[in-house]
C-alpha cells in the first residue's frame, strides 16, 4: 500500500486526510494525484518517506507521501 496524507485544504479534493492505495507496481506521484482528483498546481510541498521530493517521484509499496498546499499570508 502507498499511503498519501493530505494536509489543510488538500483534503477538500478527497474528503479524507489519509488515502491508502494498493501498489502492485511503482507509480509516478503526479499520475496518482490526477487519478485522485488533486490538482498538482495546488500542491506546494511533497514529502516522501520523510524527505522533500517532487511530483515526478516514483512511489512503491510501503511509501508514505505527505502533501501540503501552498501557504500564503503576511
Amino acid at each position: 500500500m502507498i499511503t498519501v496524507k493530505l494536509h489543510l485544504n488538500l483534503t477538500n479534493y478527497t474528503g479524507k486526510q489519509r488515502v491508502e492505495i494498493p501498489a502492485a507496481e511503482p507509480v509516478i506521484l503526479k499520475d496518482l494525484l490526477e487519478e485522485m482528483g488533486v490538482p498538482i498546481g495546488e500542491v506546494g510541498l511533497i514529502v516522501k518517506n520523510g524527505r522533500w521530493n517532487t511530483a515526478e517521484c516514483s512511489l512503491s509499496d510501503g511509501d508514505i507521501v505527505e502533501l501540503f498546499p501552498y501557504l500564503s499570508g503576511g
